[in-house]
């Protein structure tokens, strides 16, 4: 994947969450929810684009073995980044619903489902 395709695809998967994230918490259980869910955005977001470019550097790297341990150290990260995220938003914030969950937990499976695409794309050889 080109590095112009790949910015036009998580710049609209941005936005669309952000307009989504927006929406939802302008339903009364989810009011909340906002701040905490757009922090989320940008944090995977970061974390997607660091992703994308150490993948591409290792994917043309005579060390066959580098592009899996990108893929899989990403997978590792993420998860004790969103541990720790959830961990730190309990503490800080103290909700008194576990609604936040939802949002979060939608984010997360939409961000990792769009890495997991890119690093599909990328793997593949060239024709």
């Amino acid at each position: 994947m080109k590095p112009a395709d790949f910015y036009k695809k998580i710049g609209l998967l941005f936005v669309s969450l952000l307009v989504l994230v927006a929406g939802l918490s302008r339903i009364h259980l989810f009011q909340d929810t906002f701040y905490f869910s757009a922090a989320t955005i940008l944090l995977f977001l970061i974390f997607t684009i660091g992703v994308y470019h150490l993948a591409a550097k290792a994917v043309h790297s005579p060390n066959k073995n580098l592009y899996s341990t990108v893929a899989i150290s990403s997978i590792i990260v993420k998860l004790i980044l969103m541990l720790a995220m959830l961990f730190t938003y309990q503490a800080i914030a103290q909700p008194t619903s576990r609604l936040f969950l939802v949002p979060f937990i939608f984010i997360y499976l939409v961000f990792t489902a769009f890495e997991t695409s890119v690093l599909m794309k990328l793997a593949k050889p060239k024709k």
